[in-house]
């Protein structure tokens, strides 16, 4: 072997190790971190959820809207072993849970999260749900599971993150990966925080408003039907159309004679409640 030779296989090995470093940098994993333990202390109080968010270039149709009043306000309940909720979604809560915590980045956690597009670019960014706040390019997820399954183990992408995941943003902000692939914001609430309905309890003056203050479930369904009537009312007025309004204002007083009738039986009201709040949507 001539030195020339020597030198030639010198330079096509240190080549060879800069391209690895150079190509095996960036396709190596991003960074992420498990670990498998209790319930995390930041996670643990009641939680309610303040907003709704949508992938707003999702091409598929949508159960739920960006702001979705049958999800606001709703709340969870995060203790050692137990999650429950009282939204329609979850009716069984996660008993038995454990977490498996995870440090991942933003991008690949909502690239593999939600749901492909038909259509255009496939891959779904954290931008493109419209949040308040920024999350940086490196997140800390919860995936939990109840009873060695996942949390709601139909949410997400084929081939991706499977189930319900909970995104600590603060000890105060929650992020929750909901079903009809929903982002869920949850602030931190006291324990003795109270959510009534949309009228004084001390008021009351009807069995049928005595029932509603006595349950969270239908002072929370109150509250909704309320919020969408309004909204719907003031969508109307702005939009000029007296007609819109008068019928409007005719329908809620049917609606409340219809719902007066149920008197204390819980079911029906809440039935008669959730029928009411998804006509008002409907509408909108």
């Amino acid at each position: 072997m001539t030195y020339r030779d020597f030198i030639k296989i010198l330079v096509s090995i240190y080549l060879s190790l800069i391209l690895s470093m150079v190509y095996g940098g960036c396709n190596a994993a991003e960074p992420v971190q498990d670990t498998e333990r209790g319930l995390p202390e930041e996670l643990l109080g009641q939680w309610q959820v303040v907003e709704v968010h949508i992938d707003h270039f999702a091409t598929r149709a949508r159960q739920y809207n960006e702001g979705d009043r049958r999800l606001l306000g709703h709340t969870f309940s995060i203790s050692p072993n137990l999650i429950v909720d009282d939204t329609e979604d979850d009716e069984n809560g996660c008993a038995e849970a454990t977490f498996s915590l995870k440090k991942i980045s933003a991008i690949s956690l909502f690239r593999d999260s939600f749901a492909k597009r038909l259509t255009g670019d496939t891959e779904v960014q954290p931008g493109d749900f419209g949040l308040n706040f920024s999350l940086g390019n490196i997140v800390e997820i919860a995936s939990v599971s109840c009873a060695a399954q996942l949390w709601n183990n139909g949410i997400g992408a084929e081939n991706g993150v499977q189930g319900s995941w909970i995104l600590i943003h603060s000890s105060e902000i929650l992020l929750i990966h909901w079903y009809d692939d929903v982002l869920l914001v949850l602030k931190k609430i006291s324990a003795s925080t109270t959510s009534g309905p949309s009228y004084s309890c001390q008021s009351a003056a009807t069995k049928v408003e005595t029932t509603v203050c006595s349950s969270a479930e239908l002072s929370l369904l109150d509250r909704s039907v309320n919020a969408a009537y309004e909204k719907y009312l003031r969508d109307l007025n702005s939009s000029g159309d007296s007609s819109g309004k008068i019928l409007l204002r005719a329908s809620q007083r049917n609606w409340i004679k219809k719902r007066n009738a149920c008197d204390t039986d819980e079911k029906c009201l809440s039935k008669v409640m959730r029928d009411r709040l998804q006509k008002i949507l409907d509408h909108e």
